[in-house]
């Protein structure tokens, strides 16, 4: 069973800065206007990953 998310980084893990301007951000199927990229790791894999997202905006 995997560990469960504490938060915390561990020692040998880097914190590092992205560019999001320089990911490749896809339109996510069936809601328009919202946008979104997979940072970190392979989500069809088993093990931690973010998908952060845009949404446009309402003016």
């Amino acid at each position: 069973m995997p560990d469960k998310p504490t938060g915390r980084v561990a020692r040998d893990e880097a914190i590092s800065v992205v560019d999001v301007a320089k990911l490749q951000w896809k339109d996510y199927p069936g809601l328009p206007g919202v946008t979104f990229t997979v940072v970190n790791e392979d989500p069809s894999k088993s093990g931690m990953y973010k998908i952060p997202a845009e949404f446009a905006s309402r003016r």
